[in-house]
């Protein structure tokens, strides 16, 4: 990842995959434990519709981006959870809003996320996938790199190729792509 641009190692970065259930909220969990040996790392969990970092690290339901995002949360540090010595930060998606869309291309998600950039060497977005929903092309834009994840013995070839395309019609960085999940 690192040397996918030498002069401008990706700083924000994007997993998601073609469909649901490929193991991208694995990968982008790993992947933000494995940055945050090497600098401070935000995972920030942007899947507004069926999250689930919050549930596998057993957080329960408390506010996190959407909350943040709706004003019900005026402090940044009201849904940062530390883990990791310090060095790891996660925010998870908090309440399930009804226009996940909305909330995502707004001009205050751009602000908080050049914010969020600004505090930390690596920031990783656990995304919806691709290909149900459109989300994921709304933040492809908007960060410096996107992999996706692509589930062994599941995802179709012609899936994973469908979201692949989709993404470079919009220009966004694709950095690489990880099988998951192979027993």
């Amino acid at each position: 990842i690192m040397f996918s641009n030498i002069d401008h190692p990706p700083k924000s970065i994007l997993v998601t995959s073609a469909m649901g259930a490929e193991g991208k909220s694995t990968l982008a969990m790993n992947l933000a434990v494995a940055f945050s040996n090497i600098g401070k790392t935000l995972l920030l969990e942007v899947d507004l519709r069926k999250p689930s970092i919050g549930k596998n690290l057993d957080f329960g339901q408390t506010p996190g981006l959407s909350n943040i995002l709706c004003g019900e949360v005026k402090v940044l540090s009201d849904v940062v959870k530390p883990l990791n010595n310090g060095q790891l930060d996660i925010i998870t998606s908090g309440s399930i809003p009804q226009n996940p869309m909305e909330l995502l291309s707004s001009a205050k998600f751009k602000a908080l996320l050049t914010s969020l950039s600004e505090h930390y060497e690596h920031i990783i977005l656990d995304g919806p996938p691709a290909l149900p929903v459109s989300d994921s092309s709304v933040l492809a834009n908007k960060v410096d790199g996107v992999i996706i994840a692509v589930r062994a013995n599941k995802t179709k070839i012609k899936v994973a190729k469908e979201a692949v395309s989709r993404l470079q019609k919009l220009n966004a960085n694709l950095i690489g792509s990880v099988l998951t999940v192979a027993v």
